[in-house]
């Protein structure tokens, strides 16, 4: 006699998965992982929302510039005052999940999280290769300032 597993043969079940990184120009960044480099930002956007990978992208709050833009402006910004130039995520989506589904989750994280205010990029992969198993979303939320 064999283990018995509760779970049917073949089915597929979500694993959480949860990666945060911060990329700043400060002089106190502590790692050499989180310190910028001058044109990453818009590398990584570009990476993220490329067509082959991002069934969805979504801008938020954001000054209708290009990713290649967006990154530069975000970076410019954050040199000046030394900070921060934006938060990255990568949040898996539930496989058992429509599309509609994975959306409106990945959405709702996003605004939760800028608390409606910041702007974002935001790629949900799910559509091809390894992804289609592994589906999850990519979030790049830039600061808000007042």
């Amino acid at each position: 006699m064999g283990i018995l597993s509760p779970f049917p043969k073949r089915q597929t079940m979500a694993l959480f998965s949860f990666r945060h990184s911060v990329k700043t120009f400060s002089p106190k960044c502590e790692t050499a992982d989180r310190a910028a480099r001058e044109g990453q930002t818009a590398a990584h956007l570009r990476y993220i929302t490329r067509e082959a990978a991002a069934r969805v992208v979504l801008r938020e709050r954001l000054d209708h510039l290009g990713d290649t833009e967006q990154g530069r402006c975000a970076e410019r910004a954050a040199m000046k005052r030394r900070g921060r130039v934006c938060e990255r995520f990568i949040v898996a989506l539930p496989v058992e999940a429509s599309e509609a589904q994975r959306e409106q989750l990945a959405r709702r994280f996003a605004e939760e999280l800028s608390q409606g205010a910041a702007g974002f990029v935001l790629a949900i992969h799910d559509k091809a290769g390894n992804d289609i198993r592994n589906p999850h979303f990519h979030l790049v939320a830039f600061d808000h300032h007042e």
